[in-house]
């Protein structure tokens, strides 16, 4: 029996089970932190990502987070620039449903819409780094689907028309840099 205030002495972990470890490199410093991950030790010698990973530019900014689970992509992986300005937030993970945006180093949002499991899905809009749109449409399991207008950097139309499962289908109007519009089938050969 332990003596009156002796603490016991805490359980060996089993050597035959995983345990969580945190990796860090530095830059040649050997002070400014580069990366940190955290991660499972396999039995037998293996690594396996699991929980948050974050990269730092040299001067110290963050360039990334992002998360697993057992290896696998998940949660919210968020990028920015080395100006610390955003560069992408997005979900990940086999189930992973949500809002997907990036943007360019002014600020100006490039792109944004949903992703389910990893892949675009729904309503996108893509725009130029001046924040005119460029394209706009759907997309099912990651490919353009159904109907697509895309402008000139200008504003101006350029075409719209509609994609199969990612391929222009159909008859497409075009839009010359008068303004005049032509109409232009999938398959009719360039002039």
């Amino acid at each position: 029996m332990p003596e009156s205030g002796a603490l016991d002495a805490p359980p060996k972990p089993d050597p035959n089970q995983p345990r969580a470890s945190v990796q860090r490199e530095y830059f040649n410093d050997g002070v400014q932190l580069k990366l940190e991950r955290h991660v499972l030790v396999i039995p037998g010698g293996g690594i396996v990502p699991n929980g948050r990973e974050a990269a730092w530019y040299s001067d110290g900014v963050q360039e990334y987070e992002r998360f697993f689970e057992n290896d696998q992509p998940a949660g919210v992986w968020k990028a920015w620039y080395r100006t610390g300005a955003p560069r992408s937030e997005v979900q990940v993970g086999s189930t992973g449903t949500g809002t997907t945006t990036w943007w360019y180093e002014n600020g100006v949002i490039s792109s944004k819409g949903q992703t389910v499991g990893g892949l675009k899905q729904g309503p996108w809009v893509h725009r130029y780094e001046n924040g005119q749109r460029s394209a706009e449409g759907e997309y099912s399991r990651g490919k353009r689907q159904g109907a697509w207008q895309l402008w000139e950097e200008s504003g101006k139309p350029k075409a719209s028309g509609k994609y199969e499962n990612g391929v222009r289908v159909g008859r497409w109007e075009l839009w010359t840099e008068s303004g005049e519009s032509v109409s232009r089938g999938s398959d009719d050969p360039p002039n």
